[in-house]
C-alpha cells in the first residue's frame, strides 16, 4: 500500500535509491492514525475450530479481515483504503485495485448503470496490470459491457523466451547480494506499522470480538460487500467475469469452447497411459508437461487411436488450469513434476478442486501424498492413487486402481476412475493422514 500511495521518490534507481524509496514509504505510514475497531470487519470460516490442534472450540480467532484506513496527506485526504485478507477463500491472489468515480452522466446516456473503471495491479498469481473499462456489447446490442485492457508479464515478455519471469524471492536474494535495500522494510517502517495495528489487536483480544462466519471456498462473510460499500463507496460489478485464457472468438459454428474434464500433469509412461485411457472413455483430457516433445508423442499416439478430439496439450501450467472445468480435477504423476511446478499449482488451484497423486505401486507407500501437501494446505482436496497394470510391455486399458483419501474427494473422481479401471477394480481405502518428511 505504501508503494502505491507514496509520492515519487527523489531517486528510483542507483546507489541512493533504496533510502529515498523507503523515506517516501515511511512518510505514508506516519500519516496513518492507529486503526479502531469500528473500522474493521472480522470473519472465521466454518469448521475452523474442528482442527484437532485447536483446544478452544469457542475460539474467536479471525481468519478473515476487511478494514479501512485513511492517509492524511493533501493528495489522499478523504480517500478510503480498504485492506482484505483471509484463509480458505474462493481463490488465492494478491492485488491492488483502484476504483475510479462514476463517469459523469454515463447512466443517463445508456439508461442503465455503467460499471466504474478500475485499475488493477495483480501481484500474484500471474503478474499483470490491467484496466477494467466499458466497451460496446458485441453483436447488435448497444449497451456497455465491462472488459479489460491487460498487460500480462508472462504472455507479453516471456511466452516465447527461454527464460521466465523470476520469482519474488529470487529477486530479493539477488538484491541482498547487490546491496540494494529498496525492497526491504526499514526499522522505522516496521515500528510505525506496529503502532498502527497494535491498539486494534489489543481491542480484538480484550473485547473478544466475535467474527462473522463464512463458508469455506466463498468470498468471505456475506456481510463483507455491504460493509465495504458503506465504508468506502466501492461497488462490485457482479456481472463482470474475467476469462483469462478462455478467449471468446467468432466461429462459423458458434460453438462454445469445450473445457476439459480432467488434467493429467506429468506425462511419464504411466501418465501417458492413464491420459489415453481417460480420453478413450470420452473424457476431454488436458495433458500437461514442460517437454514439448513428450506432448507431441502422446498426441501422435492419440491420433493413431482416433481420440485426438478428446486430448488437449499444454506446456504452460496457467493455460492448462484455465482449460479445466470447475471444480478442477487433476491427476499428478510426481516423477515428472518438480517442486516449482507444485508451487505454481498451489497459486492456481482453489478450495474445492481435487488433486490426485498417481504412482505405479499400490498407492500406500509412506511418502504417498507428500508431494500434494502444499496443495492440501490451500484447501484443495487430495487423493493418493496406485496404478497396477497387468500388461508390462504396452498400455493396459483396464488397470487396477487403489485410491486413498477422503470420501468427498473420491466421489468427485469416481466417474472417471470407474470408467478407466477394470470391472470392480477401483478400491477406495478411505482417509490417510501423512506428514511431510
Amino acid at each position: 500500500m505504501t508503494l502505491l500511495a507514496m509520492e515519487a521518490p527523489i531517486k528510483a534507481d542507483g546507489p541512493d535509491a533504496g533510502e529515498k524509496i523507503r523515506d517516501a514509504k515511511s512518510q505514508i505510514l506516519q500519516a496513518i492514525p492507529p486503526i479502531t475497531i469500528d473500522e474493521v470487519l472480522l470473519g472465521q470460516y466454518d469448521g475452523y475450530a474442528d482442527d484437532p490442534t485447536i483446544e478452544n472450540k469457542d475460539t474467536c480467532t479471525p481468519t478473515y479481515v476487511a478494514l479501512r484506513v485513511f492517509i492524511h496527506t493533501p493528495r489522499w485526504a478523504g480517500v478510503p483504503f480498504i485492506f482484505k485478507a483471509g484463509k480458505c477463500l474462493n481463490e488465492r491472489r494478491a492485488e491492488c485495485r483502484i476504483q475510479f468515480k462514476d463517469s459523469p452522466a454515463a447512466s443517463f446516456m445508456f439508461d442503465t448503470r455503467v460499471p466504474r473503471n478500475e485499475l488493477v495491479l495483480r501481484i500474484q498469481p500471474n503478474e499483470a496490470v490491467y484496466i477494467k473499462t466499458n466497451l460496446k456489447s458485441p453483436g447488435f446490442k448497444s449497451g456497455p459491457v465491462q472488459a479489460e485492457l491487460e498487460v500480462n508479464y508472462d504472455k507479453r515478455y516471456y511466452q516465447f523466451a527461454s527464460e521466465s519471469n523470476p520469482d519474488a524471492y529470487t529477486r530479493l536474494i539477488l538484491d541482498v547480494l547487490r546491496g540494494r535495500s529498496a525492497n526491504f522494510v526499514r526499522k522505522d517502517e516496521l515500528l510505525r506499522a506496529w503502532e498502527i495495528f497494535t491498539p486494534l489487536l489489543h481491542q480484538i483480544e480484550s473485547k473478544k470480538i466475535r467474527p462473522l462466519p463464512y463458508a469455506r471456498g466463498s468470498r468471505g462473510p456475506a456481510e463483507a460487500d455491504a460493509w465495504i460499500n458503506m465504508k468506502s463507496g466501492y461497488i462490485r460489478n457482479k456481472d463482470y467475469m474475467y476469462y483469462g485464457e478462455q478467449v471468446a472468438r467468432k466461429s462459423r459454428t458458434r460453438r462454445k469452447m469445450a473445457l476439459c474434464d480432467i488434467g493429467i500433469f506429468g506425462i511419464d509412461p504411466a501418465g501417458e497411459a492413464f491420459a489415453l485411457n481417460v480420453a478413450t472413455k470420452g473424457f476431454n483430457t488436458c495433458i500437461i508437461d514442460g517437454d514439448l516433445d513428450t506432448l507431441k508423442k502422446t498426441k501422435l499416439q492419440a491420433k493413431k487411436e482416433g481420440i485426438t478430439a478428446h486430448v488437449t496439450a499444454e506446456t504452460d501450467i496457467t493455460s492448462a488450469i484455465a482449460k479445466l472445468k470447475k471444480p478442477r480435477r487433476l491427476v499428478i504423476f510426481p516423477s515428472a513434476v518438480n517442486s516449482s511446478d507444485m508451487e505454481k499449482l498451489s497459486e492456481l488451484l482453489e478450495p474445492g478442486d481435487v488433486a490426485v497423486e498417481a504412482t505405479s505401486d499400490s498407492g500406500t507407500s509412506p511418502d504417498s501424498l507428500n508431494s500434494l501437501k502444499i496443495l492440501k494446505d490451500t484447501g484443495v482436496e487430495t487423493l493418493g492413487m496406485g496404478i497396477i497394470e497387468a500388461m508390462a510391455d504396452e498400455r493396459d486399458p483396464k488397470p487396477v486402481l487403489n485410491v486413498h483419501g477422503s470420501k468427498e474427494a473420491y466421489e468427485m473422481m469416481a466417474d472417471i476412475l470407474t470408467a478407466c479401471a477394470a470391472d470392480e477394480a477401483v478400491h477406495h481405502t478411505g482417509p490417510q493422514t501423512v506428514e511431510a518428511q
